[in-house]
């Protein structure tokens, strides 16, 4: 090794310290922003943010009566709509799910544990012919 310039003794060592640093500059990428689902509405950290944009951004679109039985989740960056509404038509979820679609970071939306009801009780289907006589 030249010790006045401090070179390394061959193109090993050079492979080994580029490939150290590449690593640690990655990690640090890794780490060093928000991820996108957990950007909060002001743009600050939160677990939770990307349902409460999604939230705020359906409450814009709808009025407080269709949405107030549709609970907003979020699970890592997938939306979950879930309630159990008569007054939301299927027309309405759907557009709340292409809400939840179109906010960075979602990566999917589940209509889990939502319950649609027709507005007219003669429109349901009965399942069991028993059960509706």
């Amino acid at each position: 090794m030249n010790s006045q310039y401090n070179l390394p003794e061959s193109l090993q060592d050079i492979h080994a310290s580029l490939t150290a640093s590449s690593r640690q500059t990655r990690t640090a990428s890794l780490f060093s922003g928000i991820p996108p689902e957990r950007i909060g509405l002001k743009g600050e950290y939160d677990y939770d943010g990307l349902a409460k944009r999604v939230a705020s951004a359906i409450n814009q679109q709808f009025s407080e009566s269709e949405t107030q039985s549709v609970r907003i989740l979020q699970r890592g960056a997938v939306v979950v709509l879930e309630g159990k509404e008569s007054k939301v038509a299927y027309a309405h979820l759907l557009q709340m799910a292409g809400i939840a679609m179109a906010m960075d970071g979602a990566v999917g939306v589940e209509v889990n544990a939502t319950t649609v009801f027709p507005p007219y009780s003669s429109q349901l289907v009965c399942a069991l012919p028993l059960a509706c006589a």
